[in-house]
């Protein structure tokens, strides 16, 4: 997809892993994503470990990913801000263009997802992965702008919309409970 000339390789391959999350991790089914990795692991630490907040975490998850959803479906009606590569100059292949053009870049779909899902996650967690989740996110959302797929704007919005989203189903959560 990327054809990049205006940096160093090794950058490539540091930020690969992170931009492409959401790719089917080592090839295998679209469902076996990196992030989808990191929440089904973290659900099997938190049944094994913390099985009285299990059903509560499951509950917590399935919500963030239903208004996560919604979030994904209602934003672009809004809002729709083009790709950055549409009018930046790039070295983006004509396939990735003609793929993402169609999308929008506000805010970044790959930053709000993950952001929403460790939000969840975190307070089931022991607290020592709150720092690897936030500086994943953080990669993520540079690895978006890296590419030339969002703007900076997109994905600190992202990150602010996906930390809320994450809080209020985290507060609904713990309201029923």
């Amino acid at each position: 997809f990327f054809q990049f000339t205006w940096h160093p390789h090794w950058l490539d391959v540091i930020i690969a892993p992170f931009n492409f999350n959401f790719i089917p991790a080592f090839g295998g089914p679209t469902f076996l994503n990196f992030l989808a990795i990191i929440v089904v692991a973290s659900l099997v630490y938190i049944f094994f470990f913390r099985r009285k907040d299990f059903y509560w975490a499951l509950i917590a998850v399935t919500l963030a990913g239903l208004f996560d959803a919604l979030l994904a479906w209602v934003i672009p009606l809004l809002i729709f801000r083009p790709r950055p590569f549409l009018s930046l100059p790039n070295h983006i292949s004509t396939v990735a263009t003609s793929i993402w053009q169609a999308l929008p870049s506000f805010p970044s779909g790959h930053v709000r997802d993950t952001t929403i899902f460790l939000t969840v996650l975190a307070p089931f967690l022991p607290k020592k992965v709150r720092i690897p989740f936030i500086l994943f996110v953080i990669f993520i959302a540079f690895s978006r702008v890296f590419v030339g797929a969002h703007y900076p704007t997109d994905v600190i919005a992202a990150m602010i919309i996906g930390y809320l989203a994450g809080y209020i189903v985290l507060s609904a959560v713990e309201e029923v409970k």
